[in-house]
């Protein structure tokens, strides 16, 4: 698994390296993951910890070659990509390049949430990013603005931008859902760092009810919650 990083990318070279890929496929997580994620059917079943590790690999040598010769014929391929830009070293505005065109082929949850969660170079860079989330956000597609959701999610709940993240979620209202269990599982999350601000903003938003109500659901099977909370969430349910 250590040796990707060496790998000279051609068309050859990438055919040979499915064929590797092909080779850690389990029929038994193919079959879970396929439940998981509904209406994908070019999955393998390769387990995304072995992803995560050829990803980091590859990103640690040729990985532009890389991404001048892979495709798309396979979920886990796809998937891929974002989990090597994870951990790509590279010049901030190289790396939006990179994503923008990554982004642009996510079509599922998935992809999307693992993909925005290993980016720690975004949590490193917040304000370099923001403006590019932004653009996500104000997308009409859908997994656009889940991935704009997410990487908020996952490496903006600070101080210095919960506010504005309270306006976003007021301010989503594609009826995807896709969209609208990431808006709610976004607000979910704020709970859990800032308890007195999502309670306010869920006594008083903007958000349509199923997200709403989502939300507040979401938080209530959260084991930090407490029953105190648990009663009022409950009376704010729409």
């Amino acid at each position: 698994m250590d040796k990707y990083y060496k790998y000279t990318w051609s068309e050859e070279s990438y055919a040979s390296f499915v064929s590797d890929l092909k080779l850690l496929a389990d029929e038994n997580y193919k079959n879970f993951q396929s439940n998981l994620v509904p209406n994908i059917d070019n999955i393998l079943g390769i387990r995304i910890p072995i992803l995560r590790s050829i990803g980091k690999d590859i990103s640690k040598g040729n990985w532009k070659d890389y991404f001048k010769v892979c495709q798309d014929n396979y979920y886990e391929v796809t998937m891929l990509q974002g989990l090597v830009l994870n951990n790509v070293k590279a010049d901030l505005e190289e790396i939006i390049e990179y994503m923008d065109k990554f982004i642009g082929k996510i079509n599922n949850w998935a992809t999307c949430d693992s993909f925005c969660c290993g980016m720690k170079i975004v949590k490193k860079n917040r304000e370099f990013f923001y403006p590019y989330i932004q653009t996500l956000l104000s997308s009409e597609k859908e997994f656009l603005i889940r991935t704009g959701l997410v990487l908020l999610l996952a490496h903006y709940i600070i101080d210095e931008y919960i506010d504005k993240i309270f306006a976003i979620s007021n301010a989503v209202k594609h009826e995807n859902y896709y969209v609208k269990m990431a808006n709610a599982w976004l607000i979910a999350s704020c709970f859990a760092k800032y308890r007195e601000k999502t309670m306010n903003f869920l006594e008083n938003n903007c958000l349509d009810d199923w997200t709403h109500n989502k939300s507040i659901q979401k938080i209530i099977e959260s084991k930090t919650t407490t029953a105190e909370e648990k009663i009022i969430l409950k009376e704010l349910k729409k």
